[in-house]
């Protein structure tokens, strides 16, 4: 019996580490990215080559999908390679790694659309031979795509209720969408709502609100109009030079800033655009939005990083430690914007651009350039994970060639510099 007792308690105490070692990933090269800590916030740019999406996991657990495009090579041909492969769309793999990194699984608070364009919300193309939803009513692209499997309690976008802001909308994406959150809506209770210019309540934590209380939503801007701290200023509906030919739909996007203590990030969409503005000259929008956030740790690069992006007054004005940029075309590589970021005398505080990917044909093109040298070589899901109280963060590059979320690169901790 002596012999038994102690072989059980080798089994146990081995099946014990075994289960430790399973259930405790480190935070190293090589390792699948850890599970989240309650306490800490992430936020994930998940890469599947056509189009951008970012999950966040807030301190208490509250999430948040900004975006799922899905974009399509039929369409354009400088579309990056799909990741982590052309198996499935865009839209299921996002929906997979949502699945996989959130702590409630396939329950995710908020979704928030940040513009309506395909990259951003999906495609409905109807001769692209796309599946429809099982009653047919809809295409599964994007956004309706993660919906058949990720449940959102709420969505919010720019133009509910009436789509009419600054001009009625109308794009097919936008019918398809809506179509989709009315049978949500039934089936679930999904509900909608319109984004709410200069409030910091409309997104709140739903999991422990009164335990961090040191963090907050900014909301900054939709539909061209950008709060200024006290009054919202709607730059492009005011002026009707703006609204009597194109509309740049770039220029309606939401943008946020996201505080935890002293981290703050900066999302603000597609932003671009210099619009009429009374009898002055045309106003910049993005750097308008800038001035509300100044010296932020991490800023995702607007419009992806695209030539009419990034002004010079926005990177001067914003002081970004860090870029994030979703990468899907070969045009998201600029030299004039890139040697702006790098520019010691527009920027003195930026460390590096993070991208999700490189295009080959980009880096064999600009290898020699002394900016090339701050774009990390790593590609992939980034994840810029946030410690506890915001006092430091981290930047992670995970593997985009399968679904194993391993570490490739690491970058930081990084303290959030007194200054501020």
């Amino acid at each position: 019996m002596k012999n038994l007792s102690i072989r059980y308690t080798i089994v146990i105490t081995v099946f014990t580490i075994l289960f430790i070692s399973c259930n405790n990933s480190s935070y190293e090269v090589g390792s699948p990215y850890p599970d989240w800590n309650e306490g800490e916030m992430e936020i994930h740019f998940i890469n599947t080559g056509h189009g951008e999406s970012q999950f966040l996991i807030l301190p208490d657990g509250t999430s948040i999908l900004i975006d799922a495009g899905d974009h399509d090579p039929r369409l354009y041909k400088k579309l990056s390679e799909a990741r982590p492969d052309s198996s499935r769309r865009s839209g299921e793999w996002i929906a997979r790694y949502i699945k996989q990194q959130n702590p409630y699984k396939d329950k995710v608070d908020y979704m928030i659309v940040s513009h309506f364009h395909s990259d951003h919300m999906g495609l409905a193309e109807e001769n692209l031979n796309l599946k429809y939803n099982k009653d047919s009513s809809y295409i599964l692209s994007g956004i309706t795509e993660v919906g058949q499997t990720i449940r959102f309690a709420k969505i919010i976008d720019r133009g509910y209720p009436n789509y009419d802001k600054p001009v009625p909308v109308r794009y097919k994406e936008v019918d398809n969408y809506r179509i989709f959150i009315d049978e949500k809506a039934k089936e679930y209770g999904l509900k909608q709502e319109a984004f709410e210019i200069g409030s910091n309540q409309q997104f709140h934590l739903t999991k422990k609100p009164k335990q961090y209380k040191n963090f907050t939503i900014q909301n900054l801007s939709a539909n061209g109009a950008v709060w200024n701290g006290t009054d919202i200023i709607d730059y492009f509906g005011s002026d009707e030079r703006n609204t009597s030919g194109w509309i740049n739909e770039n220029s309606m996007s939401i943008s946020l800033l996201i505080s935890y203590g002293k981290f703050d990030y900066l999302t603000a969409g597609d932003i671009t655009g210099h619009v009429f503005y009374g009898d002055s000259a045309k106003v910049d929008l993005a750097a308008k939005i800038a001035e509300m956030c100044p010296n932020v740790e991490i800023c995702k690069m607007n419009h992806h990083g695209y030539k009419d992006a990034m002004s010079e007054k926005f990177v001067r004005t914003i002081q970004a430690e860090h870029y994030i940029n979703s990468v899907w075309d070969q045009e998201h590589f600029q030299p004039n914007v890139l040697g702006r970021i790098f520019s010691d005398s527009i920027n003195g505080r930026t460390g590096k651009v993070y991208v999700t990917n490189i295009p080959k044909v980009i880096k064999e093109k600009y290898k020699n350039e002394t900016w090339m040298q701050a774009v990390t070589p790593e590609t992939g899901h980034i994840v810029v994970r946030v410690s506890e109280g915001g006092d430091q963060y981290t930047i992670y590059i995970l593997t985009d060639e399968d679904e194993s979320r391993k570490i490739k690169a690491i970058y930081g901790p990084f303290s959030v510099k007194p200054e501020k």
